[in-house]
């Protein structure tokens, strides 16, 4: 009956024989079963598009020769290393009647990553999203992902359009989600097109504000980014030697095995070089940074994020692999123990939860080079007390008897950083504090010496001074606790 339906095509209706063929076999009763073609008009008798479109797109990266071969010559919105839940979105927007609306889970990356631009850009000037709910567990066993479910409507958007973002907590109801309504035209504002569901107008003004006198990191001369290294790959390894890890050893063979460390190895201010995990680095890696970013003075910053960024300082020759990015500055005013301060503060935490495409995810928040460069830094003739207050930091860490000063230096960090980035505010309520400190010793002459012992000692009697209550810094730091704007940065209110 196929054979003679699949004739009849090919005679009555001019289908050519591969396709006659491939519809013939085509079985609306089975669901077991799916068809290998789609064709609206002769599956359901519909021409202008559907009303409504649901669907649970597969998460898969495909091979770059796939795309090419199969998907590229239908498909005009893919950018970046090709995932099928991508060209899924752009079929379906395609498969919408005029007033239709689609409804699809998908990685909630895709409302930031660089790869979803284009298809981001289309939706914002052809639909209206209706609602975007964003899940903080992982909704899937199968697929280690932080998802959305977002619903759109395939009409002309209005320049006042808004839609409702919830952010659905696990075991709670609807109701009990936060919720926020963003403006879709907002998106337009930023030449990605990134839609952020995390932030509202109040959080808005006061990103606003951070970035207003700042410059992108990755803006500066002299100051260089790249991710830790990876040695393994099965396009250069065979499984046998990346299960050994015949790279590396647990001592240091010769002058090319170097320590390697990673993510938890990284603290604040510090690394802490512990571990008998050596690596040669005169071998073929499947990605290997130049060894400028392995050696001299640099910061390593903690890939997964937590309220603030994780960054340390070192200066020993030591390797670090792909959780961890080193930023390496040799630029005289922005320098590295400069930057140490900056972003280890709870001001550039707000900032990249509020911004990071992979920052808010429930499941491995973490930072993203994309993010890196574009963190705020503001360039100030006070950066040589950064870095004096930096090395207090750097040095206490070495000494348990300082702990309660290093927690007090850490604040103080915080309030100078604030008053960097939010003058106004902070001159508003009296709470400036960086013309207080002005004559603070430098302990760095010790630290060369290797006089630490004198060097927490000073530490420890600053501490004493600047916490006193009667100490202009301290009443100044107890008015920054007025201020809106940081009480909303520290999640006060």
């Amino acid at each position: 009956m196929r054979d003679e339906l699949a004739e009849l095509l090919i005679q009555n209706h001019d289908f050519q024989p591969a396709t006659a063929k491939k519809i013939a076999a085509w079985d609306p009763y089975d669901q077991n079963n799916s068809a290998i073609f789609f064709d609206t008009e002769w599956m359901f008798g519909i021409k202008e598009g559907f009303d409504v479109v649901i669907g649970n797109p597969p998460y898969l990266i495909i091979p770059k020769h796939d795309y090419i071969n199969t998907y590229k010559m239908f498909y005009q919105l893919q950018e970046g290393k090709p995932d099928l839940y991508r060209i899924f979105i752009e079929k379906s927007l395609t498969l919408l009647d005029k007033n239709g609306v689609l409804s699809l889970i998908t990685p909630n990356t895709f409302l930031t990553i660089p790869s979803s631009k284009m298809l981001r850009r289309f939706i914002i000037d052809n639909f209206e999203f209706i609602t975007i709910l964003n899940y903080d567990q992982t909704v899937f066993e199968s697929a280690a992902v932080n998802n959305i479910v977002f619903v759109l409507q395939k009409v002309n958007p209005r320049k006042n359009s808004s839609f409702e973002a919830f952010d659905l907590i696990k075991d709670k109801s609807l109701n009990e989600a936060s919720r926020i309504v963003i403006q879709q035209l907002k998106a337009k504002q930023n030449v990605k097109y990134e839609i952020n569901i995390f932030s509202d107008k109040i959080h808005d003004n006061i990103l606003e504000k951070i970035v207003k006198l700042s410059v992108p990191l990755g803006e500066f001369k002299d100051i260089y980014i790249t991710l830790g290294l990876q040695p393994y790959h099965n396009t250069i390894h065979t499984e046998e030697q990346i299960r050994n890890r015949f790279l590396h050893s647990s001592k240091k063979e010769n002058k090319y095995y170097l320590l390697e460390l990673g993510g938890k190895n990284v603290k604040k201010y510090y690394v802490d070089i512990d571990g008998n995990n050596f690596l040669d680095y005169s071998a073929e890696l499947y990605t290997k940074p130049d060894f400028f970013f392995f050696e001299g003075e640099r910061l390593v910053l903690r890939e997964i994020v937590s309220d603030t960024l994780i960054i340390g300082y070192t200066n020993k020759t030591i390797l670090f692999n792909k959780s961890c990015y080193i930023v390496k500055s040799l630029n005289k005013i922005v320098s590295n123990k400069y930057l140490l301060a900056i972003l280890n503060s709870k001001l550039i935490g707000y900032f990249v939860r509020n911004t990071g495409d992979k920052s808010k995810q429930i499941l491995f928040p973490r930072i993203t080079m994309r993010t890196i460069k574009s963190l705020p830094i503001y360039e100030t003739e006070y950066f040589s007390l950064f870095v004096l207050i930096s090395n207090y930091v750097i040095i206490g860490k070495v000494g348990l008897e300082v702990e309660n000063s290093l927690s007090y230096f850490e604040h103080l960090i915080d309030a100078m950083v604030y008053e960097l980035y939010l003058p106004t505010e902070v001159t508003a309520a009296g709470a400036n504090v960086l013309c207080h400190l002005q004559n603070l010793p430098d302990i760095q002459p010790l630290i060369e010496k290797g006089e630490t012992e004198k060097a927490l000692k000073t530490i420890e009697n600053i501490y004493k001074e600047l916490s006193s209550p009667n100490h202009p810094v301290s009443a100044a730091m107890f008015k920054m606790d007025t201020i809106e704007e940081i009480r909303i940065i520290e999640g006060k209110q």
